[in-house]
């Protein structure tokens, strides 16, 4: 028999979270359906995390404890390849997201939505948080035009058979809209509670902001070249070949007008050089994102170790 609904909450140093937040989702879930699952992830906690949750398993309760730390998106991945259930509610172990709000995400749903993101439009965090979030998730919704306000919201609510369907890697849990857009269009958001964090530390890093606009590069090219990457580079190609016409017509100009052929010779070496190896590094980056998408395809857990599940 199918499961209604999975819970997945990747959990990273939360010790004092985790029966308050237990209680408060069991109390949410069971309001609405007796079929769920409550999934635990454990990041490779360094605290008492994983004491604190094999003190509230329970038979509706799955707990997967990670070799290291493996970061977010290979805790949710972990969750949701071991997930049964219908529909996927992911949410943060620091108490800021309300399991109430759970319910309200639901009812999104339920109007025939395959995706509800949580919008935390009211956040209790600090500038140095909301600013580079507020500016990356606009830059993010525009390129990858999911039109969300809040990506980087880990409370959303997904159709389980297509969220399994998604092999996620990096930091790509903030993406998770924009790859999901390529096997349904039914996504919308929903405004949801935020509250400020009481017990542990924030895992936030502001350069992580470098990180997400490297992976907002790839995950652009694989939504628009994943099946047609001569488009790409055979665009690269075409530009090329119009510096190379334009550097042959400098020459020319510049042979007629007797300058130094030495000087022509130079320059005109080192600009192919540098478009060259230009092009040649953003090649291997893209190249080896490709390469490391089909090896995901073959081996979904390739890149995390679980070490138990309780």
């Amino acid at each position: 028999m199918e499961t209604y609904l999975s819970v997945i909450i990747p959990v990273y140093n939360e010790e004092e979270n985790i029966k308050i937040l237990h209680e408060k989702i069991k109390n949410a879930v069971e309001k609405i359906s007796e079929s769920y699952e409550i999934i635990y992830v454990d990041d490779g906690s360094k605290d008492n995390s994983f004491s604190e949750l094999k003190l509230i398993k329970d038979e509706n309760t799955k707990i997967i404890k990670f070799s290291r730390n493996f970061g977010q998106t290979a805790a949710l991945s972990a969750g949701i390849n071991n997930s049964n259930g219908k529909i996927i509610i992911a949410m943060d172990a620091d108490l800021q997201n309300s399991p109430d709000d759970i319910s309200k995400l639901l009812d999104k749903y339920n109007q025939g939505y395959d995706l509800v993101s949580g919008w935390r439009k009211n956040r209790f965090d600090n500038c140095i948080r909301t600013v580079p979030s507020k500016i990356a998730n606009y830059v993010i919704s525009k390129i990858t035009k999911t039109g969300l306000h809040d990506t980087g919201c880990t409370l959303k609510a997904y159709n389980g058979d297509i969220l399994r369907k998604i092999n996620l890697f990096a930091d790509h849990h903030r993406f998770i809209p924009a790859i999901f857009a390529e096997y349904s269009n039914k996504i919308t958001e929903l405004e949801v509670s935020h509250y400020p964090r009481l017990h542990g530390k924030s895992k936030y890093n502001i350069f992580r902001t470098f990180r997400v606009i490297l992976d907002l590069i790839a995950i652009s090219y694989w939504k628009n070249y994943k099946n047609k990457p001569i488009y790409f580079w055979g665009s690269l190609s075409l530009i090329l070949f119009g510096f190379t016409i334009l550097a042959l017509i400098l020459l020319i100009v510049a042979l007629i007008s007797k300058l130094s052929l030495s000087l022509c010779i130079l320059l005109t070496i080192l600009f192919c050089l540098f478009i060259c190896n230009t092009i040649l590094l953003f090649a291997v980056g893209l190249i080896f994102e490709n390469i490391i998408r089909l090896n995901l395809n073959q081996n979904k857990d390739a890149y995390y170790v679980v070490e138990e599940i309780l």
